[in-house]
């Protein structure tokens, strides 16, 4: 049986090999894990406000499902996410991801992943707008409606991105070193209360580390979510006119539109999350800086909103004379 076991994963191999994994698996996969941690941040925002802020099965599938598509990427693909766009080594300021164009493949992907969960937490206003046109309160093309689309999108991207941050942050402090916690006095004060209830040593750090991990991403949550909304609503009047077929003036017009305004949101919505990140985390840990690869992070999600923002613009723009006709 082992022998035979054995055959078929040589043949698997020869077949497809690691290194030979395409491009088009890495940006399916990159897509797919996207979406799903989307999902996941808006089920965990809702989580939180509805609910009792623990991530339940739902939330934690999606999370599972982000991870594995993941591990799914080749070799290649994960490398290149390893790079970064400004250097650690002294006397160099320019790291390898510029020059690696796997990096805005991924960057597109984690963009259009990201889009498909914002897309689907704007279906309650659409909705509205949807009725208020057929019953004559407004015009399909009129400036409310457009303002309608863009606030439903922004409150989307404001939940999406809310509950990422939240989950990141449990997730850091869920997998720090008891020895680091030890010395935060927050984690001291949980671990005394806990042991007071009766719990024992291992249960009451568990207890406590869980506790503080969700304490501090939620307020991770609550810090993030101001700018969120800001930055979210601005792209949602973009993404909002790309879904609804009103950018006008040729495919190039709106790819330099689509550029021009994700470029600069996300790179800023970028920043401020590891900025709020940083600010949480360090509360626990001291040696995280408040601007830890907060450039980093605004650069990555910049190229990611100028790749993504771009493509969008150019596969839904249309010329004046396809606006005419419909």
């Amino acid at each position: 049986g082992d022998s035979i076991t054995e055959e078929v994963e040589e043949v698997e191999e020869i077949i497809q090999p690691e290194e030979d994994k395409g491009r088009l698996s890495d940006f399916a996969y990159g897509v797919t894990g996207a979406a799903n941690s989307g999902f996941a941040g808006l089920a965990r925002t809702a989580d939180t406000v509805f609910g009792d802020g623990v991530d339940g099965e739902f939330i934690q599938q999606l999370d599972s499902n982000a991870e594995y598509a993941n591990s799914q990427l080749s070799d290649r693909q994960k490398a290149t996410n390893q790079k970064k766009f400004f250097s650690d080594e002294e006397g160099e300021t320019f790291g390898e991801a510029w020059s690696d164009p796997d990096t805005y493949l991924n960057a597109a992907a984690q963009f259009a992943g990201s889009a498909i969960p914002l897309a689907a937490g704007g279906l309650p206003t659409s909705a509205l707008r949807a009725g208020l046109v057929a019953k004559g309160a407004i015009q399909a093309g009129g400036k409310i409606a457009g303002a309608i689309g863009a606030v439903g999108l922004g409150a989307s991207e404001t939940a999406l991105v809310s509950g990422s941050v939240g989950g990141e942050i449990q997730k850091t402090v869920n997998e720090m070193p008891f020895e680091v916690l030890v010395k935060a006095p927050a984690f001291v004060t949980l671990f005394q209360q806990k042991r007071s209830q009766g719990l024992g040593l291992d249960e009451a750090g568990n207890e406590a580390r869980l506790q503080l991990g969700r304490e501090a991403g939620v307020q991770g949550m609550k810090d993030v979510a101001p700018l969120s909304f800001m930055f979210g609503t601005v792209a949602g009047r973009f993404l909002d006119k790309a879904m609804t077929g009103k950018l006008v003036g040729g495919r190039l017009k709106a790819a330099s539109a689509g550029g021009l305004t994700e470029t600069p949101t996300e790179g800023l919505q970028g920043a401020s999350e590891q900025v709020v990140k940083n600010e949480q985390l360090g509360k626990i840990n001291p040696e995280i800086g408040r601007w830890d690869g907060v450039l980093e992070a605004g650069v990555g999600e910049a190229i990611g909103g100028l790749v993504g923002g771009a493509g969008i613009g150019y596969v839904t723009g249309r010329s004046h004379e396809d606006a005419a006709e419909t």
